[in-house]
């Protein structure tokens, strides 16, 4: 399979009951808000392996790959590629590039995504939504994620551990729901 060639490797955790993880980057790096997990590869380190060790890392979730999500997509500081990925297991605790998780509806993603500060940064991760949501639709069923705790219950997930049911939202999240 050809890898695709890019600066940095993400993935985009979709659950089997339609919501899709986005991580508030710490200090809002280059003016992102929420966004995707994705980082640069370490030495010799394969795209799938960089995009499968930044989502483990920057959101708690081991995952597997379910399939690309076409393109490399440009952002603040170079071009990125993504996979389409499904929770393997309950999240472990995130880095400290990373205050919070979310899992949001794709609605949702859209209103968080444009929180972002920067125009380049919201067009990509606007791009990277709707490239999953085709990849998604192009699926069959047995191929789609699976269902996960958190498509009845759990949506956030803090650093330290804390955890917001569905219906009970931060402040920040509230305004913009």
């Amino acid at each position: 399979m050809i890898e695709p060639v890019a600066n940095s490797y993400g993935g985009v955790l979709v659950s089997g009951g339609g919501l899709v993880l986005l991580r508030e980057p710490t200090r809002h790096n280059a003016g992102y808000v929420w966004t995707f997990a994705k980082g640069r590869p370490e030495a010799g380190e394969t795209p799938r392996a960089t995009a499968l060790r930044e989502v483990r890392e920057e959101t708690g979730y081991a995952a597997r790959i379910i399939a690309p999500i076409p393109g490399t997509f440009a952002g603040t500081v170079g071009r990125s590629a993504f996979w389409l990925m499904d929770a393997t297991h309950p999240p472990a605790p995130f880095d400290g590039e990373t205050v919070r998780i979310h899992w949001a509806t794709f609605d949702e993603a859209r209103s968080l995504i444009e929180l972002t500060e920067t125009p380049a940064g919201r067009a990509r991760d606007h791009a990277i939504l709707t490239a999953t949501e085709l990849v998604l639709q192009g699926l069959p069923h047995d191929q789609r994620p699976t269902i996960q705790p958190q498509d009845g219950q759990l949506r956030e997930t803090t650093r330290q551990g804390g955890q917001r049911p569905q219906g009970q939202r931060s402040n920040e999240l509230s305004s913009y729901a």
